[in-house]
């Protein structure tokens, strides 16, 4: 007969095991495990596995400021580097922002991959992804891994049209050394916003492909924006880096080839006053949230606009039943990256940027007398009722799920009390609104249009 017991410890193998035969009683005890030490960095650590003979990895990561690949005395370290092995096992220990690997075969190839998605700040970049590794018995091997600290250049492309100046997207930018040596190259968004997050401190230039803007019949002016990213733990940012693009003249017509136009069958000129529709410009804000349920503003946004004194929060509920709340309304995209960057150091790292479409109307022509037209407005009406009632009171279920809606009072001709809601110009924002009152009770509401001259 035998009876045996065994412990696992995080640090050591624990058996004890009795046996009985032939009137003979024997004991049997075993313990295994290992101490690990690394003198250079005063580490003292145990397993519950044999150790011996067996090698490891010691890494960190650095803030690599003046671009040497070696840490100097004042470079800190970065915390957040991930790592990949074939083998071994990982420890990763935050106090100092050290990777252990242990248990590693001796003499052994291994290949580490080195992921930088953690760190503290999107500048902080690895300027390379692997590693070879040939392991050492008996001993840790220190891996210092330096951590390029990057900066960012933005700007803006504008082509110039009869409307004026207006963002123009896919236009290439390229980036060069002082020395003119070729760093990267980007594109323009659709709106003429551009921006690369990737340059190391020193003197660069931008300037527009030549070779695109050939192709297209245009030149941009200027030609070359010398800028300098400097030296920075957080990154430094270039902006302003803005293009204006020219459509090239053709050749004019000989002055004897051009023919003469008549005064006598000239049009007369026309005198009324013309409506044109702008082109479209697309308005940028920072959106730091989007909820259920309503919030106080002043209460849960009071850390934010005490470190950002002239910030506005503006709360608008959606089609989607959300309460979103936004900051900001820019027509340069880099000035909404620009509060985007500041808002996500304070700690609102889900903050985006959001666009929307603003259109306007400009006159041309010289103006008449010609009367305004009447404009369509659009409402939501809730009610018609012979006897006046008290909103509060009759729509106060309404109104706790939506506290934003306007109920609006009027007594038409007919003697009929009408409960709508605001007026809106555009119908899609009434429709929408009244899909959201439907959903919560009020299924009989519809739409109601009225010119603004006649309420």
């Amino acid at each position: 007969m035998e009876v045996g017991f065994r412990y696992d410890f995080s640090f050591a193998k624990l058996g004890l095991s009795a046996r009985r035969s032939n009137k003979v009683t024997t004991f049997v005890e075993t313990a295994s495990g290992s101490i690990i030490v690394d003198a250079k960095s005063g580490y003292v650590g145990t397993s519950n596995r044999a150790n011996v003979g067996k090698g490891g990895i010691l890494m960190f990561s650095f803030l690599d400021l003046n671009g040497n690949g070696h840490r100097e005395k004042n470079e800190p370290k970065a915390k957040g580097l991930q790592i990949h092995i074939n083998g071994g096992r990982i420890e990763y220990i935050e106090k100092d922002t050290t990777v252990r690997v242990y248990d590693l075969e001796p003499y052994a190839n291994y290949l580490v991959s080195l992921v930088g998605t953690s760190f503290d700040n999107i500048s902080w970049q690895l300027p390379y992804k692997n590693i070879s590794v040939v392991i050492d018995p008996n001993q840790y091997k220190r891996i210092e891994v330096p951590v390029a600290v990057v900066g960012e250049a933005s700007g803006m492309i504008y082509l110039n049209g009869s409307y004026g100046q207006r963002g123009q997207g896919r236009i290439i930018v390229n980036f060069y050394r002082s020395d003119s040596t070729f760093v990267k190259s980007t594109m323009s968004e659709e709106d003429g916003y551009f921006s690369y997050l990737g340059l190391l401190p020193g003197n660069y230039m931008a300037g527009i492909d030549t070779a695109q803007m050939r192709k297209l019949n245009m030149k941009a002016s200027p030609s070359f924006i010398n800028f300098t990213i400097e030296h920075s733990i957080d990154g430094d940012l270039a902006e302003g880096l803005d293009f204006v693009l020219n459509k090239e003249r053709q050749e004019e017509v000989p002055a004897e080839q051009k023919p003469e136009i008549s005064k006598e069958n000239t049009p007369a000129a026309i005198t009324k006053a013309k409506d044109i529709s702008a082109p479209e410009t697309k308005m940028y804000s920072v959106q730091l949230f989007a909820l259920r349920n309503k919030l106080n503003i002043e209460e849960h946004f009071s850390r934010l606009k005490t470190n950002v004194p002239d910030i506005t929060v503006s709360e608008t509920l959606d089609k989607d039943g959300l309460f979103k709340y936004s900051t900001g309304r820019f027509k340069s995209r880099s000035e909404a990256v620009k509060l985007l960057r500041t808002i996500k150091k304070l700690g609102w790292q889900d903050a985006f940027i959001i666009s929307e479409i603003s259109t306007e109307t400009v006159s041309a022509g010289v103006s008449t007398n010609i009367p305004a037209q009447d404009t369509m407005l659009y409402k939501v009406q809730l009610l018609a009722s012979a006897k006046q009632t008290n909103i509060n009171s009759y729509f106060s279920k309404l109104i706790a799920v939506m506290p934003g809606l306007k109920i609006i009072e009027t007594k038409g001709i007919d003697g009929l009390y009408r409960y709508c809601s605001e007026s809106f110009s555009d119908l899609r924002k009434a429709v929408r609104l009244q899909s959201i009152v439907r959903k919560n009770g009020w299924t009989d509401c519809f739409v109601v249009i009225y010119k603004s001259n006649n309420p």
